[in-house]
Order: structure tokens, then sequence, then C-alpha cells
């Protein structure tokens, strides 16, 4: 069934090895958008933690004008 018990993530995940060393099996794989094999668990934790407005986190605000007066625009130029 299986040529390897341990193996790399892609070997893991095209169904080489049955697990990885820290016992990822392949149902615990998924692919990101970049293509890259990852643990599905952090995939899905790094979604819900990064879900928010990844602008809010440096104090940007929109085009739109939907935040405070002290914070950054995005896309307009200052007048020097």
């Amino acid at each position: 069934m299986y040529h390897k018990t341990f193996g790399t993530r892609s070997e893991v995940f095209s169904g080489v090895a049955k697990m990885t060393r820290g016992r990822l099996t392949k149902d615990k794989l998924t692919r990101n958008r970049y293509g890259k094999v990852v643990s599905l668990a952090k995939s899905e934790q790094s979604k819900k933690n990064n879900s928010g407005d990844r602008l809010k986190k440096f104090h940007f605000k929109r085009k739109d004008g939907d935040t405070s007066a002290n914070e950054k625009s995005v896309g307009s130029e200052s007048a020097s």
C-alpha cells in the first residue's frame, strides 16, 4: 500500500508515505493558494486569524473613509 511509513508532506499527500514525522496523515494536509502542501489545521487557523481587514493592522483607512481621522489613507497623495 505505502512505500514508506514516514515521508515528507508532499510524499504523504501523493500517497507514497503513510505519515510525516509529525504524524500528519493525508486527511490532515491540504494545498494552499500557492500549491504548497500545508497542515489543514494551521491553514484554517490562519484563515480565521487573518480574516479581518489587513489594513487595520497598520492603521490605514480605505478610500471610502470608514475610519477615524488620525489614520493614514491608502491610495491618496499627501500634500507637502
